[in-house]
């Protein structure tokens, strides 16, 4: 899992930012389900194609 600090003043930006870069996040808003990711604002029913394919893959 991917865990980040959550104030953007707490001096952590620069690490805040490798270790999205290493986990593969190329743009945010970005969304995570088991190994799969999605990246930037999508429509509704891309959430929900993403959600099911995941359900099918668990």
């Amino acid at each position: 899992m991917l865990t980040l600090p959550h104030s953007a003043a707490d001096g952590h930006g620069p690490t805040r930012i490798l270790t999205a870069q290493r986990a593969g996040v190329t743009s945010v808003p970005f969304f995570a389900i088991g190994t799969q990711g999605m990246a930037g604002a999508q429509p509704v029913q891309t959430f929900r194609n993403f959600i099911d394919a995941a359900l099918k893959e668990a």
